[in-house]
């Protein structure tokens, strides 16, 4: 009955050697693959001073679309409410309404393009009734001296 017992424990301790051996091995797989993919990710960030010059680049790229904006005569404002967060521009012709709120232009509800031209039929009326009057000052000097 000695052997019979000695040959059960042999075989458990080989079983779990085994089974130790399986699961340190699962281990360092997985260890390997862990290590492997933070490489993966470490390659593919860009370095420190690539970073920083990417950072500035589009600082100076920023400020020169503000400058130009700014030199052109349009609100930055708007044109952000006209492009969405993807990049695409909205459509002129689309549902959205478009609300005048001081210098700002936001969009809501829905907007048609007959709407949006007699507003800037509006704008550019009240713009030439301006001019007329300026004229009229110019020729009422001229006509004084």
């Amino acid at each position: 009955m000695a052997n019979d017992n000695s040959v059960q424990l042999k075989r458990a301790a080989k079983e779990k050697v085994q089974s130790f051996k399986r699961s340190d091995r699962a281990r360092r797989e997985e260890y390997n693959r862990e290590l492997q993919e933070m490489q993966n990710r470490v390659n593919r960030r860009p370095l420190l001073f690539e970073q920083q010059s990417q950072v500035t680049a589009k600082r100076a790229a920023e400020r020169k679309y503000a400058d130009i904006l700014r030199n052109a005569g349009v609100d930055e404002a708007i044109v952000q409410n006209l492009v969405t967060k993807d990049g695409r521009i909205v459509d002129a012709e689309s549902d959205d309404d478009l609300v005048e709120m001081g210098s700002q232009i936001v969009y809501s509800g829905s907007r048609r393009s007959s709407d949006v031209e007699n507003r800037l039929r509006s704008l550019a009326g009240s713009v030439d009734d301006d001019e007329s009057d300026v004229h009229e000052e110019i020729y009422d000097d001229d006509a004084e001296i």
